[in-house]
């Protein structure tokens, strides 16, 4: 029997075809050199117990450290993992359109591969361990000291304790793999494809457009600032200002691009981080740019269009120096040229300038309304331009009083006052920046001390 599915596995390794994506999957190429290598005219006995060792620990730093729970076996896991985030013409069609719609040919294929899939993931650790023992068996001595077979058995592995988990996710892999028949499954999958989309954007929420020898590529960020909009103290209105902004532009109503600007430490880059956290159950993505990487943001451009996500282009500390000419990207990038900026694109931009372009004496002497006009027509691209004026005292101690609150800091309030007054006069003035500064500055020696002493 054992033999029989060993054959059925090898044969489906490569028959997928909607699903051949999986194909470049590090790991599913490992599971084939396995697969393959245990055959009798395959790989050698090191070859072999060397590739299924690399599978092993490929799997376990993949899920070891990840705070998911794993579904079924390391490998049923992995291969689970990889058909719900696939992006293949299923997946992505049904994301715009219902499974009634989908052709009955496409179907056809979907469900072979759904067989050739459940088949694959019948083949675990044990039944690979025991074609690896026969083949030791059989090329060496049973007292040689050099038969040892490699260890690994893909049920004994724990991951990191659950902080995050996607109930869905988790749900449909379990009734996915209790299916007695995959190719049964295209309505549970057609549902999640739906509902949760796939690929890059179904598994991360945050990204960092980079673009090296011309070319961009997402890079996933996997930790980002945990901060929230109630952390941010006063500032009230501009916060109400870029909620209402993000929550229209995320039910896919007009909404405005947007320039947060004003003075240093204010929280205009922390406002902008904060929507993550805030609307983290919504299909918002953001994605980072750098003002240097803006002449490839037609690229990027076309990289979202059409997808079922809403993206926030971030770009952080924007400004513009003499002789910069980044900024005729940034314009395209506001309005588009003769293909539109996509419905589901929006730019939140933060400044210390409120023209974004540094203004010289001599730009003023020589030609004083071209440049004057210049730089207004750049900062008037955003149709929301939020300001976030400089803390005066009474601010900057609200908001100290509110870190010292947040982090349990036990401290008489005068005296936490006069340090605060003190810490800003050596250290950049009041903002936001500096009381968070100064708060961690007191935590740290608190705890010192307690440790010392």
């Amino acid at each position: 029997m054992s033999e029989r599915l060993l054959r059925q596995a090898r044969l489906a390794f490569f028959q997928l075809s909607i699903y051949r994506n999986l194909k470049g999957d590090p790991i599913y190429q490992s599971f084939g050199n396995v697969l393959y290598g245990i055959k009798k005219d395959g790989l050698s006995v090191e070859e072999l117990s060397f590739e299924y060792s690399e599978l092993t620990a490929l799997l376990a730093e993949e899920y070891e450290l990840k705070a998911e729970p794993i579904i079924g076996n390391l490998w049923q896991n992995h291969l689970l993992e990889l058909i719900l985030s696939d992006e293949n013409v299923l997946s992505k069609k049904l994301q715009s359109t219902e499974l009634e719609d989908i052709s009955p040919g496409l179907q056809a294929v979907v469900k072979s591969d759904l067989r050739c899939l459940q088949i694959l993931s019948q083949i675990d650790s044990k039944l690979l361990l025991e074609q690896i023992e026969k083949r030791v068996k059989s090329d060496f001595a049973y007292d040689d000291p050099t038969s040892d077979v490699p260890c690994g058995d893909w049920h004994d592995f724990t991951p990191l304790k659950h902080t995050v988990q996607d109930d869905d996710k988790v749900w449909t892999k379990q009734q996915l793999l209790k299916k007695s028949c995959w190719e049964d499954a295209l309505p549970l999958l057609a549902k999640y494809y739906k509902e949760k989309g796939t690929g890059i954007f179904s598994k991360y929420q945050a990204f960092r457009w980079v673009v090296e020898n011309g070319r961009g590529e997402l890079w996933p960020l996997t930790h980002t600032d945990p901060v929230r909009l109630d952390q941010l103290v006063d500032y009230e209105e501009q916060k109400r200002l870029i909620t209402t902004n993000t929550e229209s532009f995320l039910a896919g109503y007009p909404a405005n691009n947007a320039l947060l600007f004003g003075g240093r430490g204010t929280g205009k880059s922390s406002t902008v981080k904060a929507l993550l956290n805030e609307y983290r159950d919504t299909d918002l993505r953001m994605i980072e740019v750098s003002k240097e990487d803006l002449v490839y943001f037609p690229v990027l451009a076309e990289m979202l269009r059409g997808q079922r996500y809403r993206f926030i282009v971030f770009i952080d500390d924007l400004s513009f120096e003499e002789g910069e000419t980044q900024y005729k990207g940034l314009k395209a990038a506001l309005e588009g040229g003769l293909t539109p900026r996509p419905e589901n694109v929006l730019i939140y931009a933060t400044s210390n300038r409120r023209h974004l372009i540094a203004e010289y004496f001599d730009d003023q002497q020589v030609h004083p309304q071209d440049s004057t006009q210049e730089k207004l027509s750049l900062a008037d691209r955003f149709g929301l331009r939020i300001l976030y004026p400089n803390l005066d005292q009474k601010m900057y101690l609200n908001i100290v009083d509110a870190l010292a609150t947040e982090s349990k800091l036990e401290m008489d309030r005068e005296r936490l006052h006069k340090m605060a007054l003190q810490w800003q006069m050596q250290y950049n003035g009041p903002s936001g920046r500096t009381a968070r500064q100064f708060i961690t500055h007191l935590i740290g020696n608190t705890t010192a001390k307690r440790y010392v002493s």
